[in-house]
């Protein structure tokens, strides 16, 4: 068995990413942050990975990720759309995807409150 160095070194950065994501879930944690979880996963990773926010689901564990990849999306209950740090829209799955190829959303998006003038909106769901 090759030796690990601090560095990750021989890893691939996706097999990096999956060591970090089980750090991110061991124990009992209630909230989880997974910044571009999905970066350098393989097709086989994606999977584990939605695994893994099914059963943190299941778990009640709070997951706040950041993507760019639409995939994760498949595998979250709520969406928020930030474009220059001011949230664009915020909802269910099922109504904010459809705005993201385009076309209208559906009855259960909630659009973001108006700023207060006290700093960033408040985005209560």
């Amino acid at each position: 068995m090759p030796q690990v160095l601090i560095d990750g070194s021989p890893l691939s950065g996706g097999q990096k990413q999956r060591i970090g994501l089980a750090r991110a879930f061991f124990g009992n944690p209630r909230l989880v942050v997974l910044d571009e979880p999905n970066s350098n996963l393989d097709s086989a990773g994606e999977m584990a990975l939605a695994r893994a926010l099914t059963r943190a689901k299941d778990k009640k564990i709070t997951i706040v990720a950041i993507t760019q990849r639409p995939s994760l999306l498949q595998s979250v209950g709520r969406i928020m759309i930030l474009k220059d740090g001011t949230a664009q829209a915020i909802g269910k799955r099922e109504d904010i995807i459809p705005m993201l190829s385009g076309r209208p959303p559906g009855n259960g998006s909630v659009p973001p409150p108006p700023s207060t003038g006290n700093g960033p909106p408040r985005l209560d769901a």
